[in-house]
């Protein structure tokens, strides 16, 4: 296993990092609150979960999945497009030092850079905590069909991703005051 923290090897039955101290246990609760669960509940197993977790946390990773959102912002066919370099950067990551499923640990990556994406967001914008939930299982319901295998509806109306578009950028308008710095 990895530690997430400090990205060191250390043995599966251990609680805490040899190196950095950390403790290594995921919650429950914690893998539960993550909005990928309803979608692929399998591939939140502890094991998948910690592993995802600490590609998520990489700079690198997280980088790539901020081009990712922006790409189907601007254009909703990246959706599909930019898929091979969020599964590229997730397996650069992995290597294959491991005997998970990628398919699950890439989902929970996604899942674990989704949630804190759109925390951030809604701290950032001051979004309503309905909002943040509206928007961010809108993404999960867009993201899904390319990344869960066997996804019951792989197909998608272009004008299901345009309206979601349009719902993220709205909750990007805020009133300002007379300075730039000025929030509402």
């Amino acid at each position: 296993m990895i530690c997430a923290s400090c990205s060191k090897r250390f043995q599966p039955d251990w609680k805490f990092c040899p190196e950095c101290g950390r403790e290594i246990v995921i919650s429950s609760d914690e893998i539960l609150s993550s909005g990928g669960v309803k979608y692929f509940p399998e591939a939140f197993e502890a094991e998948s979960y910690r592993f995802g977790k600490m590609i998520a946390e990489t700079t690198s990773f997280y980088q790539v999945f901020l081009r990712f959102v922006l790409c189907v912002v601007s254009d909703i066919t990246q959706l599909v497009h930019f898929r091979a370099q969020v599964i590229h950067e997730a397996n650069l990551i992995a290597g294959s030092k491991h005997n998970l499923s990628p398919t699950h640990v890439l989902w929970c990556a996604l899942s674990v850079a989704s949630d804190r994406y759109f925390s951030e967001k809604a701290l950032l914008y001051d979004w309503k905590a309905t909002d943040e939930q509206q928007i961010s299982s809108g993404w999960y319901d867009l993201i899904a069909p390319a990344f869960v295998p066997n996804s019951p509806n792989r197909k998608m109306e272009a004008k299901l991703i345009r309206d979601w578009v349009a719902q993220f950028l709205a909750l990007h308008r805020r009133a300002s005051g007379p300075l730039p710095t000025c929030g509402a």
